[in-house]
């Protein structure tokens, strides 16, 4: 009952009719893959485990809701939630889910939560971290009479979960329920299956709704039924049912409803590319310069001595004769026998030798 006004914090056991929804798992349990909307892995498990072969196949408990025959009755709200029981207000368990009012007791747990039960035909019941059950005891549950129990004690919520199981394998035995199940993996005319689901309940107007994030793939069913007066306990059956008043998203637009099959979670989506970091500073293209003159080549180089070649000695000049006017000649130095030595004094060629040997050593 997308977007419709609903009565929350309405007293306990204040309404006239249910709502029973059914839904086709596949597509709720699509989006618990990796990269889905609610990515669960112990859904996936559920699905695929032996007693998910219902939920694989078959239509799939979503919940039954109270809800109001004459909403002009109550301020044109559509249906009760979160009501207010023995001075207990379960709109509590919106910010306090984990709360024990607002989740199955241990009792319906042992009962309802096996592979017969939950596991078989209401799979993600059987899902602790969906909180499945417990959002539909919290929302739903709390309006019923199993809610006033003057001791909550270990039973006190058993009609709610009975009544549940009730309606749907009641449903699941209908001509709607088995043209789903006969389309599994195919499609099938949106007014096909729309009429034998209005069969089953005498001809009232039933809801039947497409998934928003996938192509008319059937994802829902809504039937309506009263509830009896004085015990309120659903009467389903054909001579009991009511029309559907609550809009929904429908099938719109879809001349064919497709049943999906599960074939497994689809290969998860590649990682996204790797973004290149941005440069520190920004680039701007530059302007274009105007061209340069050639530089001038450098002048060429002597090319140094070989280390290994000895440095050849310059030619000594030829002796010129003396002039009348020259002076008279030096004398003769002393020879090396006789003279303290000294040192030589370095040859202009041997000075790149030495600073080459220098830059060898570096």
């Amino acid at each position: 009952m997308e977007g419709a006004p609903t009565n929350t914090g309405a007293a306990s056991a204040d309404y006239t009719a249910y709502v029973l929804a059914l839904h086709w798992h596949p597509v709720w349990a699509l989006r618990a893959c990796a990269g889905g909307e609610r990515e669960d892995a112990a859904v996936v498990a559920a699905i695929e485990a032996p007693a998910g072969e219902w939920a694989r196949t078959r239509l799939s408990l979503h919940g039954l809701w109270p809800a109001y025959a004459n909403p002009k009755a109550h301020g044109d709200k559509l249906w009760p939630q979160y009501c207010v029981a023995n001075g207990i207000a379960h709109n509590a368990c919106l910010a306090q889910p984990w709360w024990p009012r607002c989740n199955p007791t241990t009792e319906a747990l042992r009962q309802y939560n096996t592979s017969a039960r939950w596991g078989r035909y209401a799979n993600q019941y059987a899902v602790e971290s969906t909180f499945s059950a417990a959002h539909q005891w919290s929302k739903h549950g709390s309006c019923t009479p199993a809610a006033l129990a003057p001791v909550h004690g270990a039973n006190y919520q058993l009609p709610f979960w009975g009544w549940s199981e009730a309606a749907m394998l009641n449903v699941s035995r209908g001509a709607g329920a088995a043209l789903v199940a006969q389309t599994v993996g195919a499609s099938v005319p949106y007014k096909t299956l729309h009429a034998a689901f209005s069969a089953d309940v005498g001809g009232r107007k039933v809801q039947v709704m497409c998934a928003a994030d996938s192509e008319c793939a059937l994802e829902e069913v809504w039937l309506a039924y009263a509830a009896e007066a004085g015990s309120l306990r659903p009467l389903v059956g054909a001579a009991s049912a009511l029309d559907v008043f609550a809009k929904s998203r429908g099938c719109t637009g879809c001349a064919a409803v497709r049943v999906l099959r599960w074939h497994g979670c689809p290969p998860a989506p590649p990682p996204p590319p790797s973004l290149p970091l941005p440069s520190r500073s920004p680039t701007f293209p530059l302007p274009p310069q105007p061209p340069q003159p050639p530089r001038p080549s450098p002048p060429p180089s002597l090319p140094s001595p070989s280390p290994s070649a000895p440095s050849p000695s310059p030619p000594s000049p030829s002796p010129e004769p003396p002039s009348p006017s020259s002076e008279p000649p030096l004398p003769t130095p002393p020879s090396p026998s006789t003279a303290s030595p000294s040192p030589p004094t370095p040859s202009p060629l041997s000075r790149p030798f030495q600073s080459r040997s220098r830059r060898l050593q570096i």
